[in-house]
């Protein structure tokens, strides 16, 4: 069973730190449709104003989060669903 927590912060930190490296590989070797593809994945974001890295980087770690929950939950209810098939086959090979 993963810890949604865990997975939460994980993935969001993981997330805002892919955007930062985005910004900074822009800056250092700039194109317009990587700036473009930014300013589309990021709704409100435009290039290079402090406030819209500050926005971009909430919504990346958002987009982190939501990342995070659905995987956190899809595991986890196969993994419940895996646990009661061992456990059934577990029961009928004593049974028999």
């Amino acid at each position: 069973m993963l810890k949604l927590k865990t997975w939460m912060w994980t993935l969001g930190l993981l997330f805002s730190q892919t955007f930062i490296l985005c910004v900074l590989w822009n800056i250092w070797h700039p194109k317009p449709v990587y700036i473009r593809i930014l300013e589309t994945v990021f709704p409100g974001f435009e290039w290079l104003s402090l406030t819209s890295l500050i926005l971009g980087l909430m919504e990346s770690f958002l987009y982190g989060l939501y990342a995070a929950v659905s995987l956190v939950f899809i595991h986890n209810a196969l993994h419940r669903k895996d646990q009661k098939n061992a456990v059934a086959i577990r029961d009928k090979r004593k049974a028999a």
